[in-house]
């Protein structure tokens, strides 16, 4: 749906269009993390009031249908995306790498959405996509292009939350696919199938993803476009992830690691993002060490680290 706007333009007089088509998109998730959905919810006019907002915000007209329809139907009218994982702008990204293949200064940024479909009692059904973009926006000489894009849907079950005495408890089964939309020396993806378990207690959060990759056919030749493009890319990423997350105030600090262990290779994130002053976004610092950045990069070892503006952060 979005995709559009990351296409791979040789000239940078479309920098200032994608930019801004990029900001009106964050606004509007900044604005849907800003309303009290639930008040919108729970009131008495919730079909007229939830439409009304989606017409405001991202100006689409709404027929509303009732919950008696199909009372297994999620009740929330089903009309617009939520925001999901991080969405963030990160106007200086910098590479503390030799890069011959390009500049070391770029701007990189995410959106995140999700879409529930279905709901069988507790347990959810939803859509959900991620676009990450590297772009060279600082390289004139060659048009201010975007070298990469990575592209992320997912349909994933999100299983009931168990509270105890020692904190709250939430699982995930899901599955995903990535992949850069190139073609052939370029093309990278992967399949997975994924699941996940949530921890947090009291601001601190454990989220730990283990996940088993799809088998693709091996290639009879590199420049087949039929099969696998990146055969070892679980020797980089590995087989799991864990993040650890920490509130102090209103600041979130997030520790992401991945680790290879039979091979020897791993990626650390370490992140911070703090309300800036109207409460309505936040800074962001983002320091990266490892493999897989991006998918082009799965197989080279990157350190960066990188400042900008956090739209809307997911918490754990």
């Amino acid at each position: 749906m979005f995709a559009f706007i990351l296409n791979n333009q040789k000239s940078h007089k479309g920098i200032g269009i994608k930019l801004s088509f990029f900001l009106m998109l964050c606004s509007s998730l900044s604005e849907m993390q800003a309303a009290n959905l639930n008040d919108i919810v729970s009131d008495d006019n919730s079909s007229s009031a939830i439409t009304e907002y989606a017409s405001e915000t991202w100006n689409i007209e709404i027929e509303p249908t009732s919950a008696n329809d199909n009372p297994k139907r999620l009740n929330t009218e089903n009309i617009f995306f939520y925001a999901y994982k991080d969405t963030y702008i990160i106007p200086f990204s910098r590479t503390f790498n030799d890069t011959e293949d390009r500049q070391q200064n770029e701007i990189k940024f995410q959106f995140s959405i999700k879409q529930p479909l279905f709901q069988y009692a507790d347990f959810k059904l939803n859509f959900g996509y991620t676009q990450k973009s590297f772009w060279q926006a600082y390289d004139q000489e060659k048009s201010s292009p975007f070298r990469e894009t990575n592209y992320n849907p997912e349909l994933f079950i999100e299983i009931p939350e168990l509270s105890t005495s020692l904190g709250q408890f939430k699982g995930t089964i899901g599955y995903e696919h990535e992949s850069n939309g190139e073609v052939v020396p370029y093309s990278r993806s992967w399949n997975r199938l994924y699941w996940g378990i949530l921890y947090t207690i009291q601001g601190i959060g454990i989220n730990y993803k283990m996940w088993y990759r799809q088998p693709e056919k091996e290639k009879e030749n590199p420049d087949d476009a039929e099969g696998d493009d990146n055969p070892d890319i679980h020797e980089y990423y590995g087989n799991s992830e864990l993040v650890l997350s920490l509130f102090i105030q209103e600041t979130l600090i997030s520790l992401m690691s991945r680790m290879s262990l039979s091979h020897g290779k791993g990626t650390v994130q370490f992140s911070v993002s703090h309300p800036l002053p109207g409460d309505s976004v936040y800074g962001y610092f983002q320091y990266w060490n490892g493999y897989g950045e991006s998918l082009i990069d799965y197989n080279r070892s990157l350190t960066k680290v990188g400042l900008g503006i956090m739209i809307k952060r997911s918490l754990f």
